[in-house]
């Protein structure tokens, strides 16, 4: 067995790493373009800086996530995740139909 027919041909793969570093790429984006938009440029470093630091925080929590959903609490986890996500529906439905949300 040649290692070319181990995973999908080539090509595929160039297309699934190009769509993953687009969207990576828009989802950096639309969070500097939303502090900004919202708060103002004066003090979009600090901003900046704390929502990253709050990302990456927030980020360990996936690892114990990881673990509870493999010991067998799959369940549990899906119920929090969608708890999570009821929780901050009202933000997203706010922001729907806003045109102008920018600091003058």
């Amino acid at each position: 067995m040649s290692m070319t027919s181990v995973g999908p041909p080539l090509s595929v793969q160039m297309v699934g790493m190009l769509c993953y570093a687009l969207g990576r790429m828009l989802v950096f984006a639309m969070f500097y373009i939303n502090i900004g938009t919202r708060f103002g440029h004066d003090n979009i470093g600090t901003l900046v800086g704390v929502g990253a630091a709050v990302s990456a925080l927030l980020s360990l929590v996936k690892y114990s996530t990881i673990d509870a959903a493999s010991t067998g609490s799959a369940f549990l986890v899906n119920i929090v995740c969608g708890a999570t996500l009821a929780g901050l529906l009202p933000y997203c439905i706010r922001d729907i139909g806003m045109e102008d949300f920018a600091c003058n």
